[in-house]
């Protein structure tokens, strides 16, 4: 489940099971809310515990539609399961978020 952040910060913090396919829709459904409401988001994924193949895809759609919409999506934190997830998919998380390698 998503939890939403308060409306003036446009930022979103995931809860541990958002990216895993059983909650994928209602994280989805937070997002495209969020993206209408807001010119930018700011995603914080450090509760986020797992991220499997519906939860990246998700990640990387978000990040297409805001280049349609022209607005910014940016990673506040992410977790060694997001970060994993990019890696074994072979994307490059630091590259498509805009965030610096760091060391989990």
């Amino acid at each position: 489940m998503a939890k939403k952040k308060p409306k003036t910060s446009h930022a979103i913090q995931l809860a541990e099971d958002a990216l895993k396919v059983s909650e994928i829709e209602e994280t989805r459904q937070l997002l495209l809310e969020s993206f209408e409401q807001a010119p930018s988001l700011a995603l914080d994924l450090s509760a986020v515990e797992e991220c499997d193949t519906a939860g990246l895809q998700l990640l990387v759609s978000a990040l297409k539609y805001a280049v349609q919409l022209k607005k910014d999506v940016t990673i506040e934190k992410e977790s060694a399961a997001v970060r994993g997830a990019f890696q074994n998919a072979g994307l490059p998380f630091d590259a498509a978020f805009g965030v610096q390698a760091k060391e989990i």
